[in-house]
């Protein structure tokens, strides 16, 4: 009985020590960068997460060291993996897996500027006629031929 416990023992720690890399969506969801699994699978499908500069897969492996950048709707992050987690966590032990090298201020107020600029054009006082319709489908029209 005794012997089994100190298998088991080292066996766990053995294991704790092994955990150098898991897969890139686990990782990016347990490090809180998406909300859900799937959310984080979806952006490194769609190309939004690079690994080392390069697309990869949500099954690729990360190890510690590797670049991660991750684009998100108005901000980009370029962090350093410095530690494996695999569950979820709370934000300080989170941010304490990875170090930050770069965040994209600029472009986060550059890109709210631009959307504010579109909020606040002005809006029409009534709602456009038959007539008025007709000619706003027509150019839409057009512009879809364009393309």
């Amino acid at each position: 009985m005794f012997y089994y416990h100190i298998v088991y023992y080292n066996f766990i720690t053995t294991m704790n020590k092994l955990l150098i890399s898991t897969r890139a969506d686990r990782w990016l969801w347990a490090a809180r960068f998406f909300k859900t699994r799937a959310a984080a699978t979806t952006a490194i499908r769609s190309g939004k997460v690079l690994l080392n500069n390069s697309r990869t897969k949500p099954s690729k492996l990360i190890r510690s060291g590797d670049e991660l950048y991750i684009f998100k709707k108005y901000t980009s992050h370029r962090v350093k993996v410095v530690e494996i987690i695999e569950k979820r966590v709370s934000f300080q032990i989170a941010s304490e897996s990875y170090t930050v090298l770069m965040l994209s201020d600029s472009n986060i107020r550059n890109t709210k500027i631009k959307f504010g600029s579109l909020t606040s054009s002005p809006s029409p006082l009534k709602k456009p006629d038959k007539r008025a319709r007709r000619k706003l489908m027509s150019l839409n029209h057009i512009n879809h031929n364009d393309k």
